[in-house]
């Protein structure tokens, strides 16, 4: 996927139900560990 920032990437990987990977851009694992956090403390 080539896209300019990591929102996008992150909602469709959360939309889908299912257990992945991130491999890389960095930027993308930390947007998503930061949005876990945050959906944790809900």
């Amino acid at each position: 996927m080539n896209v300019d920032s990591v929102e996008w990437p992150a909602m469709l990987l959360g939309s889908i139900g299912a257990e992945f990977t991130v491999l890389r851009p960095e930027e993308l694992r930390v947007h998503l560990r930061r949005t876990a956090e945050l959906f944790g403390r809900a």
